[in-house]
């Protein structure tokens, strides 16, 4: 995978300049009693889920317990009759000196077990009087943990430490000494609370690929204990998260991937079919003979493949009324002929099309998790973050799809009607706060092979205007300021948020001098990542332009790119002029279709 980087003269993914080792760096002192999970992908949990049964079926081992089976499985036992406790006095003391006994032997295992302590202080390094920095500078790695189970005030120590934990313990190391701790304080009612709350959230940013065979049993087992303590409302909480993770890796399962690729080849087929169908009225006359009136062929046509792939019917009709019907569906009415045209940019009003591109950035950037860009400065492994890996390819593609929608054009006039219309849609894209595709255009406006050719002064100034934002100096100060002044939703450029988190990671080590965790790193990180946090858009979806954007794939290469736009302007020369059409008597054209602001 590549990283971005924001420059005037190129916009092109290439290598990151720093380069990270993650092998030779120490790692933190292991905890007193590590967690014997591990973290690996259990594909046999994945291709053996099948149906919805496993979800919620009680029938058999494993499953989870239903609302109302909660609700039996603790119901309070009868006390003994008088006569039963008389006669079992001696065996309720034995057992009751029995129980003293294993305390005590949990109290000792305790004194040695962080994990389980209640003030960790003396394993923490805290901010000294009149320094600057956070409160918490460092600290044993269960200290941390046990920490943030106290943090009821401190919520940016919390937030920070559910953010970064997994870069010095995993997922399910976390899980399994929290479900300790639950264990252990199960008669002390504050503690127990604290750290289900803690437990909770941990469990549910857990991503699919945290989610092995162990960690899963591990969890469901823990939530029939809780079912025995009678924590109901955290039992139904961490068995409906569980669900629905379960839900997810069912549809990432191959069998359902299988079935959705058949389920659209089918689809295709099925459109592909009805265009042939609508060939045969595209080639019909005019005025056919017949009862077939204009109204009712337009009806028989209707069903035929509409907005797919970006393509208008535009048909015939003598009749006003039914013009009015297909304008109404978006169609334009051509004299004599139903033909077919494929949508282009300009048939669309530029907030529309703003709209569109930021309700496809956020479906990719929401998905995006924190293990994800946290993981690309140590690990830069596209397998580890395939989500950020998605937005970024996206990123790429909407830049080399708006470059080759201008250089596609023949004539210099439509070139400039194309820039002009990206222009507009860059200036609705800044008021969303959409950064991500703000940038993409912004990039492709400039890149050497578009910017080349020369504008009109008002297209030169416009977009220098635009360029302000992404100005290298002082660290991109001028887009992080405007980034600073934004309120939700936004969707910010992903690819400073990487460079960000590079260099924290390469300046900054893992561990303080005594081996303790670094935690000061770990808040830099989270502060950095506060940027990604965004609520959705509230778009209404328009297919025809989602179709007449088509996955952004429709590009020029970038060799293509260079000899078209050496053959509008060779290089030293200036751009060729685009001959004017010959005077000459000819049949009055068809209306174009108007062109969206």
């Amino acid at each position: 995978m590549r990283v971005y980087h924001c420059n005037s003269s190129s916009y092109a993914v290439v290598d990151p300049l720093i380069q990270l080792n993650s092998t030779s760096e120490s790692l933190p002192p292991p905890s007193p009693r590590p967690s014997s999970h591990n973290s690996a992908t259990d594909d046999s949990l994945i291709n053996n889920t099948h149906s919805d049964d496993v979800f919620i079926n009680s029938a058999g081992p494993g499953k989870f317990p239903l609302e109302d089976e909660l609700e039996m499985l603790v119901q309070p036992r009868p006390s003994p009759v008088p006569s039963q406790r008389s006669d079992n006095g001696l065996e309720s003391t034995a057992e009751t000196a029995e129980s003293n006994t294993e305390s005590a032997l949990a109290d000792s295992a305790a004194a040695d077990d962080i994990i389980l302590k209640t003030d960790v202080s003396a394993w923490l390094l805290l901010k000294g009087p009149n320094k600057d920095g956070p409160d918490v500078r460092g600290g044993h790695p269960e200290a941390l943990i046990v920490l943030a189970t106290k943090a009821t005030k401190d919520f940016a120590y919390q937030e920070a430490f559910l953010a970064t934990y997994r870069t010095w313990v995993s997922p399910s190391g976390l899980v399994a000494r929290l479900v300790r701790r639950a264990r252990h304080f199960r008669t002390r009612h504050h503690e127990l609370r604290s750290t289900l709350s803690l437990l909770t959230r941990v469990v549910a940013d857990l991503t699919t690929v945290d989610l092995d065979g162990p960690l899963m049993q591990e969890i469901m087992d823990f939530v029939y204990w809780l079912v025995e303590t009678e924590e109901l409302h955290i039992a139904k909480a961490l068995r409906q998260i569980l669900v629905d993770k379960q839900r997810q890796l069912h549809q990432m399962s191959p069998a359902h991937t299988r079935r959705v690729a058949h389920n659209t080849g089918a689809l295709s087929a099925l459109l592909a079919r009805r265009a042939a169908r609508a060939d045969t009225y595209i080639a019909a006359p005019a005025h056919r003979t017949g009862v077939e009136s204009d109204t009712s062929r337009a009806q028989s046509i209707s069903f035929v493949l509409t907005h797919a792939q970006g393509w208008t019917f535009l048909p015939s009709s003598n009749a006003r009324a039914s013009n009015r019907a297909w304008e109404g569906y978006g169609y334009a009415a051509m004299g004599g002929t139903v033909c077919l045209r494929r949508d282009t940019l300009l048939d669309f009003k530029s907030s529309e099309l703003a709209e569109q591109m930021t309700l496809l950035d956020a479906a990719l950037f929401t998905r995006i998790t924190t293990a994800e860009v946290l993981s690309w400065p140590r690990d830069q492994s596209e397998e580890s973050s395939p989500n950020l890996t998605r937005f970024t390819e996206h990123f790429n593609k909407m830049s080399y799809w708006a470059r080759s929608r201008i250089l596609e054009q023949d004539e210099a006039r439509e070139r400039e009607r194309y820039a002009t219309k990206f222009l507009k849609v860059m200036k609705v894209l800044r008021k969303m706060n959409n950064f991500n595709s703000y940038l993409a255009l912004i990039s492709a406006l400039d890149s050497p092979p578009v910017s080349r050719l020369g504008w009109t002064r008002a297209i030169y100034d416009a977009l220098l205007d635009h360029c302000k934002i992404i100005d290298s100096s002082s660290s991109f100060r001028a887009y992080r300021q405007a980034l600073a002044d934004t309120q939700p939703p936004c969707i910010p450029y992903i690819g400073l948020v990487l460079q960000d988190l590079t260099f924290v990671h390469a300046g900054n080590p893992d561990l303080l001098p005594d081996g303790s965790i670094n935690f000061t790193k770990r808040l830099q990180q989270y502060q950095i990542m506060e940027n990604m946090k965004s609520r959705q858009y509230k778009f209404p979806k328009n297919e025809r332009i989602i179709a007449m954007f088509n996955g952004f794939d429709d590009v020029l290469s970038e060799e293509a790119m260079w000899q078209i736009s050496e053959t509008i302007k060779p290089r030293g020369g200036k751009a060729k002029a685009t001959p004017a059409p010959a005077a000459a008597a000819a049949p009055a054209p068809s209306p174009a279709p108007q062109t969206a602001v």
